[in-house]
């Protein structure tokens, strides 16, 4: 169960990293383009939702904690 969850948090960890990468670049032409403004809006409900998958599973598996810092 712990490789289970220790791999899930990588995933997600990598897919939030990927969101906020994604979202810097939108911000840097949101002034340009409205499209990327739009972009921006739902990077930030994708950044908030894995924040918040995350959460959960430190709260369901306080061992993982320690997997995240690491």
């Amino acid at each position: 169960m712990e490789k289970n969850i220790e791999e899930l948090l990588k995933r997600i960890e990598f897919k939030k990293k990927f969101v906020e990468e994604y979202h810097k670049k939108c911000l840097e032409r949101a002034d340009v383009f409205s499209t990327y403004k739009e972009l921006t809006h739902y990077c930030e409900a994708k950044i908030e939702a894995y924040s918040i998958i995350i959460d959960d599973i430190h709260e369901l598996f306080p061992s993982s904690k320690a997997i995240t810092k690491a």
